[in-house]
């Protein structure tokens, strides 16, 4: 069984360990983890019993692979698939050119605050007076600059979803941390310039894409606006190095990964699974067996300063939660 998106509830799992003894999960991204503000009420057991008794690990991306194996141990015998996304534009839409194209600058991403959307619209709407924008994402109890133009995530039906890639002089990705990158090779598939900030996830992805001459990347909004208040960047047809029919061999990569994993299966490593299954399934039993509250707080302490100690730049946090590890552990 297989799985397209990250689990975030037990009954996800059961369902996945319950009904089939090899069971592939699609990680799209790590941003449940990463993002502080969105940590604040994931349970990460849940995921850490995935990484260590998935049969696969699927990632969108190897910067995606890279973060979870900085972040959780993996089963030793969950195979690891990094299977991009196809990469080919021409899988994404057919480029129709009509009379309204270059109407509008299109923002695109949703109410998440990574996704920065709100930041990025203020200041080109500030620096742009005369240009109407169109911002996917920003927040509705707010107003509106005069010259922009906002829609509901998630909300919007294809036909114009696809007008506002089509119709717009360029897109701006300015998202700060993505798993892959749909809206690249959408703004790319309607011959339309995109400007993505400058990540290794982007660069991972423009290596592989053939239209990557339109790729743009910047480092901060300050240096998007000047560049766009210099000039809109245009429509190159230079060809570079990369895929076509990509959907193809995704699926093909998904296949060669599960037919390993089932020839790998066997009734031990089952059994195993689902021991820790249970053992999921009824934590109050398992609390039980680790000692008194306070060992039982300091070990997920102890958990969050390993966490903390691979994330550059964290070390002051970690050392202030090994202060209060020491005080409860007494």
């Amino acid at each position: 069984m297989v799985r397209i998106g990250q689990p975030y509830q037990l009954e996800t799992l059961l369902n996945l360990f319950e009904t089939a003894p090899v069971v592939g999960i699609f990680m799209l991204d790590t941003i449940s983890t990463d993002c502080g503000y969105l940590a604040l009420g994931f349970d990460e057991s849940l995921w850490r019993f995935a990484f260590e008794n998935m049969s696969v690990l699927f990632t969108n991306s190897q910067f995606t692979l890279d973060r979870i194996r900085m972040r959780y141990p993996i089963g030793s015998s969950t195979l690891q698939q990094v299977s991009l996304h196809s990469l080919d534009p021409a899988d994404y839409a057919s480029y129709e050119p009509t009379e309204s194209e270059g109407s509008h600058i299109l923002v695109i991403g949703n109410h998440f605050t990574h996704k920065f959307v709100r930041a990025t619209t203020d200041a080109l709407a500030t620096a742009l007076p005369g240009q109407k924008i169109i911002a996917i994402g920003y927040p509705e109890d707010v107003e509106l600059p005069a010259n922009v133009q906002s829609f509901k995530a998630g909300n919007i039906d294809e036909d114009t979803f696809r007008s506002f890639y089509r119709d717009a002089r360029v897109v701006v990705f300015p998202s700060h941390y993505e798993g892959f990158g749909f809206p690249v090779l959408h703004a790319l598939a309607h011959r339309r310039p995109v400007l993505v900030r400058d990540s290794g996830l982007n660069r991972e992805l423009a290596a592989h894409i053939t239209a990557s001459a339109n790729i743009h990347a910047y480092e901060t909004t300050r240096e998007l606006v000047q560049r766009l208040q210099e000039a809109m960047p245009a429509w190159t047809d230079e060809r570079r190095q990369g895929e076509a029919d990509g959907w193809h061999r995704s699926a093909l990569e998904v296949h060669e990964a599960l037919t390993s994993a089932m020839n790998l299966a066997n009734a031990p490593q089952v059994a195993k699974v689902l021991r820790n299954l249970d053992a999921l399934k009824h934590p109050a039993t398992v609390a039980a067996e680790m000692g008194t509250s306070g060992q039982r707080i300091g070990r997920r302490l102890g958990r969050i300063i390993d966490r903390l100690l691979r994330i550059p730049g964290a070390a002051p946090a970690a050392r202030l939660a090994a202060r209060i590890y020491r005080s409860v552990a007494r």
